[in-house]
């Protein structure tokens, strides 16, 4: 069975409609709605080019050939656009435009014009440079996104294919439409179009699911004031990493951390102060934690830090150094700290907390501005 031409191209157009009508609903439930409604927008442009590649002979060769490339350069330029808008980056519009301003400009060469080889070398280059453009984009995601790897893989292996499409145009250099036209290339780039235009739609909704659970779940477990890890969290992860540390026989510690003070700070200035402060320690906390510690906070005034792989020694010291941190005149309190290991106390964090709350009540009791170790 051979496949016509005409009914695969009638079959990439009635997808690419489809998708990106999809793709243009899904942008307006979305947080990434700009991203997504690039792109749809890039499958209905996509469409309308490949539209009237399918009516040439029945519509003027201007409007076949310069118009419908040139919208197909530009819907590529919107793709890789909406990656960029996914990165939260802007939009580079002369670059956008570039493609199609380059195409539409080749076409006023007769010797570009006339000839179906440098046409299709040119298309294709200009296609892949755009979706190398986006797999750049998407690669370069920092956020843990299961999709993003596939949809840029997809992309590569888009772009291969036309970059492949234009160098084997340059070895075998077509002279006619018609030679084109039976060729496997015009068949196999439209399957590929097909196949495309569907996963990267579907990927790139993916991507955006995935985002938001992302935000959400972090909202879940983070401290809304300071940005650290707040009760529930901390105690999850903390069970975790102790749960571990028993398993290998690895040390850890805890300690309490209480603001000495802090209500004379809410009671002088206000209690927008003593937030600004609150994120002063949250911050000198985490700076002076090494790389691999968990923090939290737990209370009004009250932060907790997860020491694993932790000496005694090692845990009193930390404590000090964030004593020291605090004690710069603008924070306006210190710190009373309580330090509980899981040599005396056991790996569980009830137990951890229990005792180094004790002991950080009894540094309050003591004077305050100091450590007891339980």
């Amino acid at each position: 069975m051979t496949l016509d031409v005409l009914t695969v191209f009638f079959a990439m157009i009635l997808v690419a409609i489809t998708s990106g009508l999809l793709m243009l609903f899904a942008g307006q439930r979305s947080p990434d709605s700009p991203s997504l409604t690039w792109w749809g927008a890039g499958n209905l442009v996509a469409a309308s080019g490949a539209a009237l590649i399918a009516a040439r002979g029945n519509i003027p060769d201007i409007i076949s050939i310069g118009m419908a490339n040139a919208l197909l350069a530009l819907s590529n330029g919107m793709f890789w656009n909406s990656g960029r808008l996914f990165r939260r980056r802007q939009t580079l519009w002369l670059a956008l435009a570039l493609g199609p301003l380059l195409w539409l400009a080749a076409c006023l060469v007769p010797a570009f014009y006339d000839y179906i080889a440098p046409r299709i070398i040119l298309s294709s280059f200009i296609t892949s440079v755009y979706t190398f453009a986006t797999v750049y984009e998407f690669w370069h995601i920092r956020e843990p996104l299961v999709s993003k790897k596939a949809a840029a893989v997809l992309l590569a292996l888009h772009g291969t294919f036309y970059a492949i499409r234009g160098l084997t145009t340059m070895v075998y250099w077509p002279t006619s439409v018609e030679v084109v036209l039976i060729s496997p290339w015009i068949i196999s780039m439209a399957i590929v179009s097909v196949v495309h235009l569907v996963a990267m739609s579907v990927l790139l909704i993916g991507m955006s699911k995935e985002r938001t659970e992302n935000v959400e779940r972090e909202a879940a477990s983070t401290d809304t004031l300071t940005g650290i890890p707040n009760r529930r969290y901390f105690m999850q992860e903390a069970t975790r990493r102790l749960l571990h540390c028993a398993k290998s026989d690895t040390p850890a510690a805890v300690l309490m951390i209480d603001l000495d003070n802090f209500k004379g700070v809410n009671d002088r200035h206000g209690h927008a102060t003593g937030d600004t402060v609150l994120r002063g320690v949250a911050e000198a906390i985490v700076d002076n934690l090494r790389p691999d510690d968990l923090c939290g906070r737990i209370g009004g005034d009250e932060f907790v830090c997860c020491l694993t792989r932790c000496s005694n020694a090692e845990a009193y010291m930390i404590a000090e150094r964030l004593m020291d941190a605090l004690r710069e005149p603008y924070f306006e309190v210190t710190i009373s700290v309580g330090i509980a290991t899981a040599k005396n106390s056991g790996y569980e964090i009830d137990m951890l907390l229990r005792d180094a709350d004790r002991s950080m009540y009894r540094a309050k009791h003591h004077g305050k501005d100091r450590i007891v170790v339980h």
